[in-house]
């Protein structure tokens, strides 16, 4: 078997792996009474899990549990008598959070990221539309969100002060310096594009997924994001510039709430 079949196969029976911890995590949380629902999040919910990926579950609980957090740790695909390619696959990781209902809603209605939880996630099993409740709420919460004007005005200023510093840094031949003050600001650019189309910011694993979600962006946007990731030093900054110098601007116009593009 060649090395891209081995790598292929391997990657395979991991999959496996996870699909079958999480039946059997979820068989045994449908059968305690205490669980309302169980919802499936981050890349296995989206459909875009990594070779090693934790599966993520949010479950729905009567009341406050007594251990907010629990890992399961699953099988490895193989052992000591393993086919080769099997030897030293990575074990499945189950990651449960549990949350009554009230501490759901509140943190529906104070994290707005948490939104995504909803708009990405797969319900396996719910009793009573308890799920599909909270399921509402959420996108009513996504409908009627705005970004506090504070936060708005306070990205505005901290990219604005980047690009000065950036642009001094350069031009006195300091790249480490450009260079560090950049990658330290590559968040702030991404809530800055949100922001400017009037959505909440996803986590970290789901941006990518949402790029598309953009509708006001700067031109060669794309690409300009690629290369701000994998670029060559001159060609990060000319990409990182140019959609700070965008990002800027526009954030002056949607101060106060008026960001909502969409």
């Amino acid at each position: 078997m060649t090395g891209a079949d081995g790598e292929e196969a391997g990657e395979a029976h991991e999959s496996a792996g996870a699909e079958g911890l999480i039946r059997s995590t979820v068989d045994q949380l449908r059968a305690d009474p205490r669980v309302l629902g169980v919802l499936l999040v981050g890349s296995w919910a989206r459909g875009d899990a990594l070779r090693g990926s934790d599966v993520d579950l949010e479950v729905l609980v009567r009341e406050s549990p007594p251990v907010p957090f629990e890992l399961r740790r699953g099988e490895p695909p193989g052992g000591e008598g393993a086919e080769p390619q099997r030897r030293g696959a990575i074990p499945p990781t189950v990651e449960i959070a549990y949350l009554d209902p009230e501490t759901w809603r509140e943190r529906l209605r104070s994290n707005a990221m948490s939104l995504y939880s909803f708009l990405d996630g797969r319900v396996l099993f719910e009793h009573d539309g308890a799920l599909s409740e909270l399921s509402h709420l959420a996108r009513e919460r996504w409908r009627a969100f705005r970004w506090p004007e504070e936060k708005v005005a306070a990205t505005r200023q901290w990219l604005e002060s980047a690009c000065v510093k950036v642009r001094a840094a350069q031009e006195e031949g300091d790249r480490l310096r450009a260079a560090l003050i950049l990658a330290t600001t590559h968040w702030a650019i991404l809530e800055a594009l949100w922001m400017v189309n009037g959505l909440p910011m996803p986590p970290v694993g789901g941006v990518m997924a949402h790029l598309d979600d953009l509708k006001v962006t700067p031109a060669e946007f794309r690409t300009d994001v690629r290369v701000l990731l994998l670029g060559e030093y001159y060609e990060r900054l000319v990409a990182g510039l140019r959609i700070m110098d965008w990002t800027v601007q526009e954030l002056e116009a949607v101060r106060g709430g008026r960001g909502a593009r969409r």
